[in-house]
């Protein structure tokens, strides 16, 4: 769907037209595009004609995303001024605190990997902006001049089996440490020495000012700056021409109006009458306000299972996410015995292409709901998700803050609003950044666990197979649960590959037996360890007694 997005903002801006992201799943040819794009095309020379059914869904035209003044009040986007809110609720909190850790290799100029970083924080407005308030109202403000974030800490003194856990102690604190919206800056930087040619990398950043998709541009551009500078020559990279703060006023003025309505009929329609709770049974009583502390339990689809789920969807006309979340609302039912899923997901927002090589807060929720019949097959629920996401998609505009207001959802600050299950899909790298010849780079995990949902699924395709990473609040789960949850999918998605014709009434059915045979499984282990910890007891007293 990414990739689908970038395709339809390539050709809006290359040949002014819009066209649905539905049309690329129906017509995915070179030539189906065409035919796509002429329709587009005719529509709009019908509007600009005047002619009847050329105003398009929408009924106005969308302003252009163009660069704004800086002398004026410059406002939060929608995203960020939820966030915003939320601090000023919990100034301390650390819950939207995102960090990006690298392993350095190689001869590594300190000085110019500083100069680089900085140069990005030059680059991108929003790394130096903060978000003071006048009478409550929050805006942006942009410093004129880069800062130097980074810190060096040498550990090269320890002993080599200290310092990987003090490392990894030291980006935890790090990214424990709150962030001062109010007056910035919103991004650290930390290097720690852990030998000659051995360095760990901790960048650690609001969510306001960041979001995933900013990852790779933050680490192409400082690869790119590093090599430039440690051969003596000027930046390679143009300035950005927008920035930010102009796609935060552009929001603000093209969600207004028919352009908004458009968007908002097709959410209440989809939304009406939503169970808003999702009954999943909890090891632990919900605490009265979140405490956003998590875990994370990780399990290995192997390559074969992998390019089965991915071939089923292919054969459906559906992406390997659509496949995916098909399954997750029969696994969720099954849990919470509901019929009437909602399940959250984040969209990268960024429509107009100027915005793809920013850095910054772009990201939406979308909510989709799906219901989930007994008696249908499962080829018929992944035709309806299918059917959901691209509609989604479509509507993407509107964000998640302003939906949740205007269908008045009443705020409970022990969960999140509209769904509690986020379920993501990523395109990870299994290979290593480099700069050719002198630092080898290799992301490591912070080990920061938390937890803004009671579950957090991301599935993330790798040369092994795909890998699915489920967050969950230790506040609801015991560990032990997750990994039996996380078994039961595992084996829902084996089962649906084999039979994808089979009633979803069957295939929970199929989950639950699954399910006793390992609680049957684990009976017997325990017992059979308590009896091994028993002669183990007699062993050593009858060798106490012969002494």
């Amino acid at each position: 769907s990414l990739l689908a997005t970038q395709v339809v903002a390539r050709i809006s801006d290359g040949l002014g037209v819009e066209i649905e992201l539905r049309k690329l799943f129906e017509k995915p040819t070179v030539a189906g595009v065409a035919e796509a794009v002429a329709e587009a095309q005719e529509q709009k020379r019908k509007a600009e004609d005047g002619e009847a059914g050329g105003a398009g869904e929408a009924g106005e035209k969308i302003p252009g995303l163009v660069r704004v003044s800086r002398e004026q009040s410059l406002p939060l986007s929608s995203s960020q001024q939820r966030l915003w809110f939320l601090n000023q609720l919990d100034s301390g909190t650390r819950a939207y605190n995102l960090s990006a850790v690298l392993r350095l290799r190689g001869d590594l100029r300190i000085d110019i990997l500083g100069a680089a970083i900085e140069e990005i924080i030059r680059r991108h407005e929003v790394l130096r902006t903060s978000f003071p308030a006048i009478d409550g109202t929050p805006y942006q403000s942009i410093s004129p001049t880069p800062y130097s974030p980074l810190e060096l800490v040498d550990l090269s003194s320890l002993q080599s089996q200290e310092k990987e856990a003090h490392v990894r102690d030291l980006v935890f604190e790090e990214a424990q440490r709150s962030f001062d919206l109010a007056n910035g800056p919103l991004l650290r930087a930390a290097l720690y020495k852990l030998q000659e040619a051995e360095y760990v990398l901790c960048f650690i950043v609001h969510h306001i000012i960041f979001d995933g998709w900013s990852v790779p541009i933050l680490f192409r551009e400082m690869t790119v700056l590093y090599e430039a500078f440690l051969h003596g020559k000027p930046s390679p990279l143009p300035d950005l021409p927008l920035q930010f703060a102009d796609f935060a006023v552009w929001e603000r003025a093209s969600l207004q109006g028919k352009a908004l309505e458009h968007h908002m009929d097709y959410w209440r329609a989809q939304l009406e009458g939503c169970s808003q709770r999702l009954g999943l049974p909890t090891d632990f009583q919900r605490p009265p306000v979140q405490s956003f502390r998590g875990d994370t339990h990780r399990i290995q689809l192997s390559p074969e299972l992998s390019q089965s789920l991915k071939n089923l969807g292919r054969n459906q006309g559906a992406t390997m996410y659509m496949t995916l979340l098909a399954l997750i609302d029969i696994w969720l039912s099954h849990y919470s015995k509901q019929r009437d899923i909602l399940v959250g997901t984040p969209v990268a927002n960024r429509s107009q292409i100027q915005t793809e090589a920013m850095i910054g807060f772009f990201v939406n929720t979308l909510v989709l709901r799906n219901e989930i019949e007994p008696e249908a097959r499962f080829i018929d629920l992944l035709g309806q998700v299918r059917t959901n996401v691209l509609e989604g998609q479509a509507h993407q505009a509107v964000p998640f803050e302003t939906l949740v207001d205007a269908l008045h959802i009443e705020r409970d600050p022990s969960r999140n609003p509209l769904f509690q299950m986020m379920f993501n899909m990523e395109n990870a790298s299994d290979g290593k950044l480099e700069i050719p010849g002198v630092v080898e780079m290799e992301p490591m995990r912070s080990g920061f666990l938390q937890s803004r949902f009671d579950l957090y699924l991301v599935a993330i395709p790798r040369v092994t197979g795909l890998e699915l990473v489920c967050n969950y609040s230790a506040d609801l789960f015991r560990s032990s649960t997750i990994e039996t949850m996380m078994g039961s999918l595992s084996e829902l998605i084996r089962l649906a590959l084999e039979t994808p014709q089979a009633r979803i009434s069957d295939l929970m059915a199929q989950m639950m037996q699954f399910e006793q045979r390992q609680l049957v499984d684990r009976q017997k282990e325990k017992a059979q360890r308590q009896v091994a910890g028993l002669r183990g007891v007699q062993r050593r007293a009858v060798s106490g007694t012969t002494n």
